[in-house]
C-alpha cells in the first residue's frame, strides 16, 4: 500500500506496528511510549523522531493532555504542520510505515472486514486555505500488486474550534474481502501544506450497518437531486436548503471533485473524468452518478 505524501526530505522516521486483527490500533490515542525527547504513539507511524541529539520533526504528531484538547479518555493526537530546513512537513500519523526515501506510506494493519463508515472526533485550525484529513484505504494483495477494495476520506477546510464528530462512508470498488487497512491522518493538504495548520484527532471507530444506503437517484428521504443522470459529466445538484460540502468519488474511492457551497443549487463539471460510475455525497446522502 502506498500513498503519496509531501514530507520534509530530511525527516527521519519512526514506526510502531500493530498486528491487531480487525481493529484500529490505539483508536483513542491513549497509549504512548516515552523515547526520551519525544513519545511514540502505539500502532501509529509518525515523523516525530530525534536524530542524534537533534529532533528534526519534533511536534508534527504528538500526544496532548491539555484540558479541552482531547475528546475521550485523557489524551489525543495533535498534528501540526511545521517548517523543517526550509521545507514544509505536514503533521502526519499513519497505521503503516512512513517511507522516507519514497515519501509513501507502506504496509498497514491486517484487516478482513468491510465497514460502512469511519467515524471519530476532531478539531481543526487551518492556516490559510489548508485542508486537514482522515483517510482510510482497504486493500488486498493479488499476488503481484495491491487491489483497492474500499476507500473513504474525510476532509476539513474550515476552522472547527470545539470537538465535532465526523463520519465518512467507505466507497467500495470491489466485492472482495480486504486483507490490509491503512489510515492516514494529516493536518495539511499533502500537495500544498501550510505551516501552522493544527488538527486534533480522537476516538476513531469503524461502523457496521445492516444496509448500505446508496440510491441511483437519491432516495425517498433525500432532499438532494441531480440531473441529468446519466449524462456527459455536466451535472446540476439541487436541494431544499444550502448544500454545504459536496464530494464526488470515482470507482477507486478517490475524491475527484469537492466544493463547499452555501447555495441550494450547484453545477458540477466531471467532463474531464472518464466514463463510469461515480458516487456523490451531499447532506449525508449518497447518489450514484452515471457518466457516459
Amino acid at each position: 500500500m502506498k500513498k503519496n505524501l509531501f514530507l520534509a526530505a530530511a525527516a527521519v522516521l519512526c514506526f510502531n506496528f500493530s498486528n491487531a486483527q480487525n481493529a484500529i490500533p490505539n483508536p483513542g490515542f491513549e497509549s504512548w511510549t516515552s523515547q526520551g525527547s519525544y513519545d511514540d504513539c502505539a500502532g501509529w507511524g509518525t515523523i516525530d523522531q530525534p536524530v542524534s541529539s537533534a529532533c528534526f520533526c519534533k511536534g508534527t504528531a504528538v500526544k496532548t493532555t491539555t484540558a479541552g484538547e482531547f475528546h475521550g479518555g485523557s489524551m489525543a493526537m495533535k498534528l501540526k504542520t511545521i517548517s523543517v530546513f526550509a521545507q514544509t512537513a505536514p503533521g502526519i500519523a499513519a497505521t503503516g510505515i512512513i517511507n522516507q526515501s519514497t515519501q509513501n506510506v507502506d504496509g498497514g494493519v491486517a484487516y478482513n472486514l468491510r465497514p460502512d463508515s469511519i467515524v471519530g472526533w476532531y478539531r481543526y485550525a487551518p492556516a490559510g486555505s489548508d485542508t486537514g484529513s482522515v483517510e482510510i484505504t482497504l486493500s488486498k494483495w493479488n499476488g503481484t500488486s495491491r487491489d483497492i477494495v474500499g476507500h473513504a476520506k474525510f476532509q476539513k477546510r474550515t476552522s472547527q474550534g470545539t470537538y465535532a464528530r465526523f463520519t465518512q462512508p467507505l466507497v467500495y470498488s470491489l466485492g472482495i474481502v480486504p486483507d490490509t487497512m491503512v489510515i492516514i491522518l494529516l493536518s495539511s493538504s499533502s500537495y500544498a501544506p501550510v505551516v501552522n495548520s493544527v488538527m486534533f484527532v480522537d476516538d476513531l471507530d469503524l461502523i457496521f450497518n445492516n444496509t448500505t444506503l446508496i440510491a441511483n437517484n437519491g432516495n425517498a428521504n433525500s432532499s438532494v437531486s441531480v440531473y441529468p443522470n446519466p449524462g456527459n459529466g455536466n451535472i446540476t445538484v439541487t436541494a431544499e436548503k444550502e448544500l454545504g460540502a459536496i464530494n464526488v468519488y470515482n470507482s477507486l474511492g478517490q475524491v475527484v471533485y469537492f466544493q463547499n457551497t452555501n447555495t441550494a443549487k450547484h453545477q458540477i463539471d466531471l467532463s474531464n473524468q472518464p466514463a463510469g460510475i461515480y458516487i456523490l455525497h451531499a447532506q449525508g446522502k449518497y447518489i450514484k452518478l452515471f457518466k457516459e
